[in-house]
């Protein structure tokens, strides 16, 4: 397995290959606690770390962690505007870092 890292804004960008397959792999802060984000909201810890820990329950575990380009306006995500699946999100302090795999779709 190869394994290729880049850092953009404190973003890893990784291509791994195995079988002659490569995926691609974006790794970071995914969400911040105690502090007020790009959306002007701040989350206390315990209600982020209590919704983290539902969501990898509910659709990291089962594959179903599925995101779109940019934030979208609605809650729920178009599975048809698809653009990657996390497949991790762990708590280190206050930042939830998560690694998400870039899917071969259209958008």
């Amino acid at each position: 397995m190869k394994l290729i890292t880049e850092i953009y804004h404190d973003q890893a960008v990784q291509i791994e290959e195995a079988n002659g397959e490569k995926k691609l792999y974006i790794e970071g802060i995914f969400a911040q606690s105690e502090i007020v984000n790009n959306n002007n909201r701040s989350y206390p810890k315990p209600t982020l770390l209590r919704e983290v820990n539902k969501y990898v329950s509910e659709r990291v575990d089962k594959n179903m962690a599925m995101g779109e380009l940019n934030h979208p306006a609605h809650p729920h995500v178009n599975i048809e505007r698809a653009t990657h699946r996390t497949v991790s999100l762990s708590e280190n302090g206050n930042d939830f870092h998560g690694k998400a795999l870039i899917l071969n779709t259209p958008m």
